[in-house]
């Protein structure tokens, strides 16, 4: 099991919706949308970044790993930022 597995799998157990996430640094990982950064970082043992959306965070696992086929909800998250 790699780190984004062990987030899934971690994050579900606790009852938190995973999306798909496209950050810069990845093509696509799991992640999470909390407004409480520590109880949902707390609720993993894999290292976690995260980014700031509007008032809640995106929390996704730190270390890039080959993303296996994995059902996600949805909904895709996509950090929209203004480079001015």
């Amino acid at each position: 099991m790699n780190s984004f597995d062990k987030f899934r799998k971690d994050m579900i157990e606790a009852g938190e919706e995973v999306r798909k996430y496209f950050s810069e640094e990845y093509k696509e990982c799991p992640a999470v949308i909390s407004c409480n950064i520590a109880r949902t970082i707390s609720k993993t043992s894999v290292e976690c970044m995260f980014e700031t959306m509007g008032n809640c965070w995106v929390i996704y696992p730190k270390y890039k790993e080959e993303v296996l086929d994995f059902e996600f909800i949805e909904q895709d998250v996509t950090l929209v930022t203004n480079n001015k």
